[in-house]
């Protein structure tokens, strides 16, 4: 089973896309938060044996991607 979530924001650096799943990193420092959100989605994905990648296209009109698949068994 997959499951993608994206939205239509401007896009994460390169860079980041490998830390944005870590508590306390957040890729817009525009708004209020913590960053723990997609650290604690990571975790729930990971307890259940799923896999999650971010990815981000800055020229296509999709921002960050979210790519979550777990096996069925």
């Amino acid at each position: 089973m997959a499951i993608e979530v994206s939205d239509d924001g401007p896009g994460i650096a390169q860079s980041l896309l490998s830390e944005i799943g870590k508590r306390g990193v957040r890729a817009d420092q525009l708004t209020p938060g913590h960053g723990v959100g997609l650290a604690i989605v990571q975790d729930i994905v990971q307890t259940y044996n799923g896999q999650i990648n971010f990815s981000s296209d800055k020229e296509s009109v999709r921002g960050l991607v979210i790519h979550i698949q777990f096996k069925l068994h």
